[in-house]
This record gives structure tokens, C-alpha cells and sequence, in this order.
């Protein structure tokens, strides 16, 4: 069994590179084509001949490159295990990149689902009321279970909300998530949140932040959804606060409520006064119960912002709403994710990884594997994760 070998060449633009990547997969899985990449890893389409079924395969590479990745691997792995929803991405399977005391790559097996939100925006295709309505919905109802569970997603953006035909909706990739209740220290959140859905706190390098870092990434990828566009589009992270203060202004004493008092005096210096508000100037479109909701999730202080349950039973939903039909769980255990703690090593994470390979259950390390070769674009400048994924078909008018 060969390992993967990333190699990379510039092409004729400056921010775009070819990178070339193979898969060890065993024979059982017919390998189609690559349908996304990020900083994770790769995508593949793939038909899996035992259950005759077309499935996804996310392959996590070199894994024990470092610490700080072999944890994203296991804790993936480990909160996908526990939670089970509707709108969240199900692992059907999991097979290792070589033996168990060797392995460098990690491959997640779930059902396939072709496209997602940002490949939808980024193509232009057509989207109503209805369409916007019952895709927020689904990420508040995907994300009302996620919060009940103690769990931070810590990364939400538009191509991490997998969009079937039919319109529904699952979240994906909760490497970068964060256990709330977790006797840990939390890694640093700069390092998690793609830059133009980053709360303010994560910007002003709060040391602690909440739930809430989750809900202003709701409110970015909202206005995107009827914009079109990302909303605060920042080059770096200076920018970034920039355009947030442009777009709402600067933060009275009541908005710094919830952040230290240094980041609120280091803010008010080192950012000119400005006027903002221009949300409705750049959101011409939306009517009062939108506005209102788009207002409450980007709140500047997070403990002014909307909660998950507070935005779900906003009357912009109300067509959708249904208190009966949006489960929630108890917390996960902390104990399960000890692994957070500092005195462990790759080793450590390795076996448990390990762990996590057995209780999926997928594949088994004697079958035999074939290689495939693929290889992709990459726009290194882009602020949130690529995708090769092209529209699928008109997506389905919503009835209520």
C-alpha cells in the first residue's frame, strides 16, 4: 500500500497551483473524480460495490505532520460519532492509510452529496425567498442540536453546508470544533474560523468565546445567501475588523459587553470612529422580520448576539419553525476528548484513532487496495476552503 505524496507546481497565475494527491483505496471502492479541497485534505466521489451505493470519501493527509492535526483528525471523528442528525453529515465508514502502527492518512466515508452552499453562491445559481428561508432553517436546526451537545463548530461557512437537489442541508467538518464543557485548554481560534466568517472576538483575540462565535458566522453566511457575496470579505485580519466596523460601526460601551476591557481599549485606539450601520444599504433586499434577525446574529458583543434557540423562533422562520421537529441532546461526555489535554502526544492520538477505525468498522486491513491519481487547482488566495464541485441540477422549489 502506497502513501499519499503531495507535490505542488505554479501555474501561469501567481495564487493558483497545481497539486497532485493519491488515494489508496481499497478495491471494494470504484473511485470517480475529486469534488472538493480544502486545508483538510481532499473529496472524492467513489461507488462503494459492497452496499452498491455512490459514497463520499474525505481523505485527511499526513495527519501526524503535527500535534495540532492528528487532534483535528480524531476529533472529527470522535463528535461525528456521537452525534447523530438530520442536517449534520453522517461517517458511514472509516479505513487507515496503512497499518495501525504506520498510518499517515485517515479516509471518512460518508454519503454522497455532490455540491455545496459556497458552489451554489460562487456559480450564481438562482435562489428565491423560499430557498434562503429553508436554508437557514436547516442550519439553525442542525446547529440548535450541535450547541444542546456542548459542542462549538468553530469553522461554519457556506462550503460546509453540504445542499442535496431536494434542498436539504447538512453541516460538515467539525475538525476545528471545540467541546465546550472540555477540561482543556481551548486551541487558539484564529487557527480555527475561516478569516471572513470570524467573529469579532476571535478577531480581537479574545481568550475565551462561546457559542456565539457560531451565530455570527450564521449571520455572515445569511447576508451572503441574498448578497450573493461574502459579506466582510477582509484581506487579513486587520481588514477584517475594518469592514466589521464599517458595516456596523464602532461598538458602543453596551457592544463591548462580553469582551476584556483591554481588547475594548485597544479597539477604540487603533480603529478610526466610524458611523456604520450600512447593513440595510447593503441589504436593500430584505424585508423587516430578515433584517431584524440578520441584526441580532451580527451583533457585535456575543452576549448581545442571538442564541440558536432565540434565532430559530424568529417570525422570518415562522414557515418552517417547528419546536417538535428540531431534537436536541444532552452534552457529550468530556471525558471523551481528554485527548484536548497537553500532555499527550501523536503517539497517544494515534491509538486512538485507532479506536475510532474499529468502532466504524468499514473496511478491513487485510483487503487489498488500488491507487489512484488525481490532481487539482488550488487558488491560494482565497479566504475560505476551495471546491472543484460543480452545480448540480436546478435545485427544487420549496413548498411549504
Amino acid at each position: 500500500m502506497r502513501a499519499m505524496s503531495w507535490l505542488a507546481m505554479d501555474d501561469m497565475h501567481s495564487n493558483r497551483r497545481v497539486e497532485r494527491v493519491e488515494l489508496a483505496a481499497p478495491k471494494r471502492f470504484t473511485i470517480d473524480k475529486i469534488i472538493g479541497h480544502g486545508s483538510y485534505g481532499v473529496v472524492f466521489s467513489a461507488c462503494d460495490s459492497v452496499i452498491g451505493e455512490e459514497v463520499a470519501i474525505k481523505k485527511l493527509s499526513n495527519v501526524f505532520r503535527n500535534l495540532a492535526r492528528a487532534k483535528q483528525a480524531l476529533r472529527e471523528l470522535r463528535i461525528l460519532r456521537h452525534m447523530k442528525h438530520e442536517n449534520l453529515v453522517s461517517i458511514t465508514g472509516v479505513f487507515l492509510g496503512g497499518g495501525a502502527d504506520s498510518f499517515e492518512d485517515v479516509y471518512i466515508v460518508s454519503n454522497l452529496v455532490t455540491t455545496d452552499l459556497g458552489t451554489i453562491l460562487q456559480h450564481g445559481q438562482a435562489l428565491t425567498e423560499d430557498h434562503c428561508q429553508f436554508f437557514l432553517y436547516q442550519i439553525l436546526r442542525g446547529m440548535r442540536y450541535v450547541h444542546s451537545a456542548d459542542v462549538i463548530h468553530c469553522d461554519l461557512k457556506p462550503s460546509n453546508l453540504l445542499v442535496f437537489p431536494s434542498c436539504d442541508l447538512q453541516i460538515c467538518d467539525f475538525g476545528m470544533a471545540s467541546v465546550q464543557q472540555a477540561e482543556v485548554e481551548t486551541p487558539a481560534a484564529q487557527s480555527r474560523c475561516t478569516r471572513w466568517y470570524r467573529a469579532p472576538e476571535i478577531l480581537l483575540c479574545c481568550e475565551e468565546y462561546g457559542k456565539a462565535v457560531d451565530m455570527w458566522s450564521v449571520g455572515c453566511i445569511f447576508a451572503e445567501l441574498y448578497r450573493r457575496e461574502p459579506l466582510l470579505a477582509g484581506r487579513n485580519t486587520e481588514h477584517q475588523v475594518f469592514l466589521i466596523l464599517n458595516c456596523l460601526g464602532t461598538p458602543s460601551k453596551d457592544d463591548l459587553v462580553g469582551l476584556p476591557k483591554k481588547v475594548g481599549g485597544m479597539l477604540l485606539v487603533n480603529y478610526p470612529s466610524q458611523a456604520g450601520r450600512r447593513l440595510r444599504e447593503m441589504l436593500p433586499q430584505l424585508h423587516q422580520d430578515a433584517m431584524e434577525l440578520l441584526d441580532g446574529l451580527l451583533s457585535f458583543s456575543p452576549d448581545h448576539r442571538l442564541t440558536v434557540e432565540a434565532a430559530i423562533a424568529f417570525p422570518y422562520l415562522k414557515c418552517f419553525h417547528c419546536p417538535h421537529d428540531e431534537p436536541t441532546r444532552s452534552p457529550l461526555d468530556p471525558s471523551d476528548f481528554d485527548f484536548e489535554r497537553d500532555d499527550v502526544d501523536v503517539d497517544d492520538i494515534r491509538r486512538e484513532i485507532v479506536q475510532e477505525y474499529l468502532h466504524y468498522g468499514c473496511v478491513r486491513e487485510a483487503e487489498s487496495y488500488r491507487t489512484h491519481r488525481f490532481s487539482f487547482v488550488r487558488d491560494s488566495d482565497s479566504a475560505d476552503s476551495c471546491s472543484t464541485a460543480e452545480p448540480t441540477s436546478p435545485l427544487s422549489m420549496i413548498s411549504n
